[in-house]
This record gives C-alpha cells, sequence and structure tokens, in this order.
C-alpha cells in the first residue's frame, strides 16, 4: 500500500511490475459523483491489482464506500451502500477492446498517464441509479390531494353515480 496516493498512474507499467494500490479518497474530490450527492462528506476505499492474464493486462478492483444520495419520491437524504468489484482490460485501441474476453470491460491508455481518481469515478458513478428511491414507501401521495380521501373514495367506488341522479 502506498502512504501516498499518485495523480497519475501508468497501468501498462503497473502491469507488467505487478503492483498494488490501496487507499481512500474523499468523495468530495470526485466532482462529477459529487454533483449527483446530497451530501459529498465521506470517503471511498479501493483497492487496486494490476496483473497479467494470458498476456492481456488486467486491473482489478474493489471499491467501497456509502453514498448520500436524494430520494427521487420524498426528496429526503438516502444511504446508498456500494460495494462493487470489477475488472478492466488495459487496452491502447479500439480494436484491443472487441478482442476481450466478455469478462473483461476496456479501460482505454493512451500515451498519457491516466488520472487514478478517473479510474475510481468512473465506476461510481456506474453504480448510482438513475432514481435513487428508499426500498419502502416513504411518500404518502395521498396527502397531497385537493379532494377530502373520504369524497375521493365514494367518487372511486361509485364512476357512474352522476348519471344516475340525471335518469331521476
Amino acid at each position: 500500500m502506498l502512504d501516498r496516493l499518485p495523480k497519475f498512474i501508468d497501468p501498462l507499467l503497473l502491469t507488467e511490475r505487478g503492483r498494488d494500490i490501496n487507499g481512500e479518497m474523499k468523495l468530495s474530490a470526485l466532482p462529477r459523483l459529487a454533483e449527483l450527492l446530497a451530501d459529498e462528506r465521506g470517503v471511498v476505499v479501493f483497492e487496486l491489482s494490476f496483473f497479467k492474464q494470458g498476456g492481456q493486462a488486467v486491473l482489478q478492483g474493489k471499491i467501497t464506500t456509502v453514498l448520500k444520495l436524494r430520494c427521487q419520491n420524498c426528496l429526503q437524504t438516502l444511504d446508498w451502500p456500494v460495494d462493487c468489484t470489477f475488472r478492466l482490460g488495459v487496452v491502447s485501441s479500439l480494436d484491443e477492446a472487441k478482442r476481450l474476453p466478455e469478462d473483461l470491460e476496456p479501460l482505454l491508455v493512451g500515451q498519457e498517464k491516466t488520472v487514478l481518481k478517473d479510474i475510481i469515478e468512473e465506476e461510481l458513478l456506474l453504480s448510482v441509479p438513475l432514481f435513487p428511491k428508499h426500498a419502502k414507501q416513504c411518500f404518502d401521495y395521498r396527502q397531497y390531494s385537493d379532494a377530502p380521501t373520504e369524497t375521493r373514495q365514494s367518487k372511486t367506488d361509485h364512476p357512474f353515480a352522476v348519471l344516475a341522479k340525471l335518469k331521476k
């Protein structure tokens, strides 16, 4: 484990050397993710392993954190635990990416080094649901209706009650 996390990494070099990077990062340091959070305080703990598998450079990782999201029903804060693992095949072209085994997602690297926090942030963004909601029903729609509950109930029980009055 490194005492200080590097800002940039070279995945191919780390793969050749069979290195691991373990650490934690503040959620506030991930700007694209922070936009989706109700509260950006907290940390993400990660473990990254770089190795070769059948001649293919592989990055295997594990990320653990709790994200504070906004429930889309009640608009209250919602704790969303994240405990995900991923496997990325390090490639330098789209042709190489097409040839990856099915259990690997591509990590496209160029001549420049890769930003470490971008890898972590991308995986966290993939774990955020499109519409975060509490597991239980957290919003009572009836409290925002204009009509009293009894009146609404009688209208739904007898939808043609008005026609019966016209008949008389």
